[in-house]
């Protein structure tokens, strides 16, 4: 017993001493969104629009253009024995095309993020659970056009 409490305690404290930092991402935004054309869903594109300009590095020389399409499918997953609808799954698919004005490259990507809720006893908690579903999509969405963008930026 003395045994196995001297070695968890050794392996305790080599692990936490080993430095390990989580990398953080902003530091690495070398571009500025000097435009954003949407189309499609509007509800999804504001959104999307605020989150993708709050991440971008403003100071910065580079400059992007990005045309960005988005489409919204929400279909029936689950339904009970009543037959009524007890889980929605919702698809948020983008399509991206990218524009680096300094260099002349021009790239596109395509996106799809998903996820589902469930149907609530009042309508009131059905729609407050499809609004906080799309909101966690859009940030996820978002924050995988920024992680591409800076690949991909980086790679040019």
């Amino acid at each position: 017993m003395k045994i196995y409490l001297i070695v968890s305690l050794i392996s305790l404290m080599i692990i936490q001493g080993c430095g390990f930092k989580k990398i953080d991402r902003s530091k690495y935004v070398n571009f500025e969104l000097s435009e954003i054309k949407m189309s499609g869903d509007k509800s999804i594109n504001f959104k999307l629009k605020n989150a993708l300009t709050a991440l971008s590095d403003e100071s910065n020389k580079n400059l992007i253009q990005i045309d960005i399409s988005t489409k919204k499918n929400k279909n029936v997953k689950n339904k009970n024995i009543k037959n009524e609808n007890t889980i929605y799954n919702i698809e948020i698919s983008a399509q991206i095309n990218v524009n680096v004005i300094n260099s002349g490259k021009r790239f596109t990507f395509n996106l799809i993020e998903s996820g589902s809720y469930d149907v609530g006893e009042k309508i009131s908690i059905t729609v407050n659970n499809e609004r906080e579903l799309m909101d966690s999509l859009i940030i996820k969405l978002s924050e995988n056009i920024m992680n591409k963008l800076r690949f991909d930026i980086n790679d040019l």
